[in-house]
Formats: C-alpha cells, sequence, structure tokens
C-alpha cells in the first residue's frame, strides 16, 4: 500500500492519505511563519 499527501482547502495544511485514499493524518506547512496573533484554523472532513 502506497502513502502520499494531498493538498486541503487551507495552504498549510497537507493530508497525509494511503493508497487507497484513506485520510491517515495531517501535516502543517510553514508554522514559523504564522503569526502568534493570528492561530491557524482549519477544518478536516471526513468521508470523502
Amino acid at each position: 500500500m502506497r502513502q502520499g499527501s494531498r493538498p486541503t482547502a487551507y495552504e498549510a495544511v497537507m493530508e497525509r492519505v494511503d493508497g487507497q485514499g484513506h485520510v491517515l493524518g495531517f501535516s502543517v506547512l510553514g508554522v514559523s511563519r504564522f503569526k502568534k496573533d493570528h492561530p491557524l484554523e482549519a477544518e478536516l472532513m471526513t468521508g470523502t
């Protein structure tokens, strides 16, 4: 089974998926560039 990643609606968030497209987790990119007074908010969808 091959794993990979796919983009989400949020530029900084990538989903980690297995070979069948099931979400295994997520990665947040560029964390050090975020402003401390503006936290990242993202909604992770299931069943898509």
